[in-house]
């Protein structure tokens, strides 16, 4: 498996992708899907350098099967900065195999970079739950909260 930032040269596969995320969660499939959103995140970065999208391919011409997009910013109450992901997702196919393990130390190899202390990944599409807190523990991570939502 290849890691590597996305390109502008991504944007159909990652509008695809999305789309396939978005399509899978129960959490999110009855809000309005955007590619011009895709667009818009893919954009800020290739431009922000607080913003960071990582892609990861089988082999390096083969195509996209998951993608890892976040941001690093400042905690409200203090300095110490923190990361967090916009968008994690890896086909159904690609489970199981090295992709998000590569993707999520990737992502969190670049956060330390532009000086976060915590990577704070938030999972809310209610994909196999269970199957992703044991892939978070197992990378690490604790849980630290509940996420909850109410539709307006």
């Amino acid at each position: 498996m290849i890691v590597r930032s996305y390109s502008p040269e991504d944007l159909a596969e990652m509008t695809v992708l999305s789309a396939s995320m978005h399509a899978e969660s129960p959490e999110h499939v009855h809000l309005e899907f955007s590619p011009n959103s895709v667009m818009e995140i893919g954009d800020l970065c290739t431009t922000n350098p607080d913003f960071q999208c990582l892609v990861v391919r089988r082999k390096q011409d083969s195509p996209i099967v998951g993608a890892i997009a976040g941001f690093v910013a400042p905690h409200f109450y203090g300095p110490d900065r923190y990361a967090s992901d916009l968008i994690f997702y890896v086909y159904p196919p690609y489970r199981g195999s090295t992709a998000a393990a590569r993707l999520l130390a990737s992502f969190e190899k670049w956060a330390q970079s532009r000086g976060a202390k915590r990577f704070q990944p938030g999972s809310f599409t209610r994909i196999d739950p269970a199957r992703t807190a044991k892939f978070y523990r197992g990378m690490g991570f604790r849980e630290a909260g509940t996420i909850f939502v109410k539709d307006l």
